[in-house]
């Protein structure tokens, strides 16, 4: 009888061990996400990483405005549901124009971005950037 209990006690603990590592490690609530949620996710991750990581130019403290577009994929229907996380002064001298096309990669799908910095004043490009976000498998 007590074998019997201690089996059990160990398959129940397996199963919340399993349970535990897939949701926690392999980010189960990420990936469940809408894509559209995914991509602000990834993106607001990405963006302070690079504040982080002091990978942007100086002038990244002084956007007055984001543009955001995209091509006419789906993209074109997920961004009016994100804010992009990058913070914006009224009296700044920069526009920052960010364009989004769809990657699909065999049966991966994500974005790529493409930052470019403007400054208002000349209309002169001053910083690009690219991106790739990886957003899941099978579109």
């Amino acid at each position: 009888m007590q074998k019997r209990i201690v089996g059990v006690l160990l398959v129940v603990l397996s199963l919340v061990a399993i349970t535990w590592f897939a949701y926690f490690q392999l980010h189960v609530d990420f990936w469940r996400k809408p894509h559209h949620e995914k991509l602000a996710t990834i993106w607001a991750e990405d963006i302070s990483n690079l504040v982080k990581s002091k990978n942007l130019p100086k002038e990244w403290n002084d956007i007055k405005e984001v543009a955001v577009r995209s091509d006419n994929s789906p993209l074109h229907e997920w961004l009016p549901k994100i804010l992009p996380p990058i913070p914006t002064r009224g009296n700044g001298h920069y526009r920052l124009e960010i364009f989004f096309v769809l990657l699909l990669d065999g049966n991966r799908y994500g974005t790529v971005a493409e930052y470019n910095l403007i400054e208002i004043a000349t209309a002169n490009k001053i910083w690009e950037l690219g991106r790739t976000y990886k957003l899941g498998l099978f579109y």
